[in-house]
């Protein structure tokens, strides 16, 4: 990665189309030190099924709030954006009270 300012990463899944950001060098990279280094992989990928809830047993709707929830509580330093049904992405949040995902348009 030699630009992190036009990075990106797309995930495609059966039920929607992610996208996902830095927007936070520093953040990033001590987030990517202490969880995907590759002896740390399925450790990480642990993390995300046992503490945070994201697995095939739950809806997409709320592993999208899962998901989220672990990249703040990790300090990850990502932005997550989902695709809308025009092709346009638009970046996903947590509500104040972290239980759903709010839907802002990107500019």
């Amino acid at each position: 990665m030699t630009n992190t300012a036009t990075f990106s990463a797309t995930v495609v899944i059966p039920y929607a189309t992610y996208m996902v950001t830095i927007n936070d060098v520093s953040k990033f990279s001590s987030f990517g030190d202490a969880n995907l280094g590759s002896a740390d992989f399925n450790d990480s990928k642990n993390i995300l099924n046992t503490l945070y809830g994201i697995n095939e047993a739950h809806t997409g709707a709320q592993n999208e709030v899962h998901f989220l929830k672990a990249l703040s509580d990790l300090n990850a330093g990502l932005t997550v954006m989902k695709m809308d049904s025009n092709g346009n992405f638009n970046q996903m949040n947590l509500n104040s009270d972290n239980a759903a995902v709010t839907i802002t348009g990107c500019n």
